[in-house]
């Protein structure tokens, strides 16, 4: 609608007229335009809201950038009124908003909202590159193929979901979520930050407890757990 409102703006003005001059006017329904991108902007908003605590943008700058892009060419608008900003700037922040998805796309798995193998691999090379050191937990669930053949991949995806969750909650902002293949996760923590180790996987373990209690399915663990214990005494990373 916007696109044809401001081509046919080129003949009638509707939305902006240029005279010869090439002086800059609006038109009569130049805030409708504006409205309009203002209720795509919102509904982002309403969608990124949503999305909050599920941790699948790969860049906060640019979903930041794209909620404070309208914002400020709102102000700029009402300084400068006789320039046009705000339909410009809605553009970009969709445009912004677009890239960022199909960036989630490539290193999230968008269902259990856990980053993928790949970006799992980018960051070891990255830290090997650079000489970091990160600590990291291992996590594998056990069972679930014995759950997919008995009850369905819909219950055992379910599992996997409700698991990338709980590891989300535990240990989130510090650490971030893996998934490394089939029923694998793995968690890294900056060397920096491995004090908080041993209190994030007290976390994950009473939320375990506390799902399990809830669900049809508990997840099971007891390797992970086992896993854990055992490096902490092997490794001085934990």
């Amino acid at each position: 609608m916007n696109a044809t409102l401001n081509i046919l703006s080129i003949q009638n003005g509707w939305v902006f007229s240029v005279n010869t001059s090439n002086e800059y006017f609006r038109g009569p329904f130049f805030y409708v335009t504006t409205c309009i991108s203002y209720f795509y902007y919102i509904l982002i908003l309403i969608q990124l809201s949503r999305m909050r605590h599920a941790v699948i943008f790969p860049s906060k700058f640019l979903v930041a950038l794209a909620y404070c892009l309208p914002i400020i060419a709102t102000i700029f608008q009402f300084l400068y009124l006789e320039d046009s900003y705000i339909t410009s700037s809605i553009a970009t922040t969709l445009l912004l908003y677009y890239l960022t998805v199909q960036e989630a796309k490539f290193d999230f798995d968008l269902p259990t909202k856990a980053r993928n193998r790949i970006a799992f691999e980018r960051i070891l090379t990255i830290a090997e590159q650079r000489g970091q050191e990160l600590a990291f937990i291992l996590f594998d669930m056990n069972n679930l193929k014995g759950v997919n053949d008995t009850w369905g991949h819909h219950e055992g995806d379910h599992l996997l979901l409700s698991l990338a969750e709980l590891l989300n909650k535990a240990f989130s902002p510090d650490g971030n979520v893996f998934g490394i293949g089939g029923d694998e996760f793995s968690v890294f923590i900056p060397r920096a930050k491995k004090g908080k180790m041993q209190v994030k996987m007290e976390q994950f373990e009473l939320k375990l407890l506390e799902a399990n209690a809830k669900l049809a399915h508990p997840i099971v663990a007891d390797r992970a757990m086992y896993r854990h214990k055992a490096m902490r005494k092997e490794s001085n990373l934990f």
